[in-house]
């Protein structure tokens, strides 16, 4: 998945569409990949201190079916109200449901890189950080039994010991919608870099600092596999004013995710 990133900063927008600028001391045209140094200068941590590159990749959980299914464990079977039939009650237990394939439907969960849902889903369940549990009740009290007499309901539920516990909060604190860490982006190699001056009016010479480089995602939650490295296009710029690098366009690729 492609993003860009734009920043704005003290009349210094202008840097993100420059292109040429005067010849620094030290450039790297060669297209070749550099080896990973020790030390990153200034404006290479700049862009690698980049929230948009450093953040966590969050996978965002939209709760499950754990109280529907506390209220179906508490009939232990049998719903003794007077119904028509079991075909009038396949609602009562949402987001329990007698149709398997629409709690996974309704699942709907989301990964900050480029995923199927369909398959994010059934990696989910794979990876056992939902289970889906089974219930059958019975309405023994069904006034036309032709429209039957017990319903199959099916909940999707987190597995508590799957996820990590919050210091301090309840068990039943998993079960709600929430905002978890799949994993992070780690920077390999510099394959080109480039600096020079430019022009700013207002600034004088502008120091420019141009580059790509390739990067892994490390997977603290294994839900699936990357075939390939992630990509970027970064420039900075720095400020005159405060004697900080800025970012100021970052372009991220990010590696197909297979699962």
């Amino acid at each position: 998945m492609r993003r860009t990133v734009r920043f704005v900063g003290l009349g210094l927008t202008v840097l993100a569409i420059a292109g040429c600028g005067k010849p620094g001391a030290t450039h790297n045209r060669s297209g070749t990949a550099d080896v990973v140094s020790a030390q990153n200068e200034d404006d290479e941590n700049a862009v690698l201190s980049a929230p948009q590159f450093s953040a966590p990749i969050m996978l965002r959980l939209g709760g499950d079916a754990y109280q529907a299914e506390q209220q179906i464990v508490a009939l232990n079977g049998v719903d003794p109200r007077t119904t028509y039939g079991a075909a009038y009650e396949t609602d009562d237990f949402s987001p329990c449901s007698t149709n398997r394939q629409q709690v996974l439907d309704n699942l709907n969960p989301g990964i900050d890189i480029p995923a199927d849902r369909v398959a994010l889903t059934n990696a989910l369940f794979a990876r056992n950080i939902y289970h889906m549990d089974t219930y059958t009740i019975r309405y023994p009290n069904a006034s036309s039994p032709g429209y039957g007499t017990s319903n199959t309901y099916y909940c999707a539920v987190i597995t508590e010991s799957s996820i990590r516990q919050v210091a301090g909060q309840p068990s039943s604190a998993l079960h709600q919608p929430m905002n978890i860490q799949f994993g992070q982006r780690v920077f390999q190699a510099w394959t080109y870099r480039n600096r020079y001056t430019t022009e700013v009016p207002g600034h004088g010479e502008v120091k420019v600092f141009a580059g790509t480089f390739t990067y892994a995602i490390r997977e603290d939650i294994p839900l699936g596999w990357f075939g390939s490295f992630g990509t970027a296009n970064a420039k900075a710029v720095l400020n005159p004013d405060t004697g900080k690098w800025e970012v100021v366009t970052l372009d991220l690729s990010d590696p197909k995710f297979n699962m």
